[in-house]
């Protein structure tokens, strides 16, 4: 596995080292069983399930980051990008030094969204949300047909939301109590 550095490799295949990874896990909304069954993998299924989040990344938001990446053609994943310092300014574009730690952390998520699933992670759906109710507990109703989007996958999305040019389909929508 190699991790990209923030530097444009053209090689990288994570966002995340193991590393960082362990950290993240061990403080993770997942719980304390993905916790624990992260820390039993071995390296190998480790570097798997990172390979395989950053690869979702990849490709579940190509096109839709802010500004671009930092070496056009070179680097072999999304970031690191050269972002403007203003939404509609792109003669003032400043690199992101090193990697967005929302990146990384949503890296983590979705590796332990795939550990749990045995390395698949689905696309993601249309939001398919017919109504939400915010009392006590958090309600949502789901068109019928369309999956639900689990805890894990909904926290590494709200982690990419601010890098995405816009939310996709809706579904990074902050849901919070009044």
């Amino acid at each position: 596995m190699i991790v990209e550095d923030g530097t444009g490799l053209p090689n990288a295949n994570s966002y995340a080292s193991i590393a960082t990874a362990n950290v993240f896990a061990s403080l993770s909304s997942a719980g304390l069983d993905a916790a624990l069954a992260w820390t039993a993998l071995d390296d190998a299924a480790k570097e798997q399930h990172l390979i395989i989040a950053t690869d979702y990344i990849n490709r579940q938001f190509k096109g839709g980051w802010r500004g671009n990446e930092l070496k056009e053609g070179v680097q072999s994943l999304a970031f690191p990008r050269l972002i403007s310092s203003g939404w509609w300014d792109d003669f003032d574009n400043k690199v992101i030094a090193g990697l967005p730690a929302g990146l990384v952390r949503a890296t983590v998520c979705l590796a332990l969204e795939s550990m749990d699933k045995n390395g698949a992670l689905d696309d993601l759906p249309e939001s398919g949300i017919i109504s939400e109710r915010v009392t006590n507990s958090i309600q949502i109703q789901y068109q019928e047909g369309l999956s639900r989007v689990s805890a894990t996958k909904m926290v590494a999305l709200q982690h990419l939301n601010e890098l995405l040019i816009k939310p996709k389909s809706g579904i990074m929508r902050r849901i919070s109590r009044a």
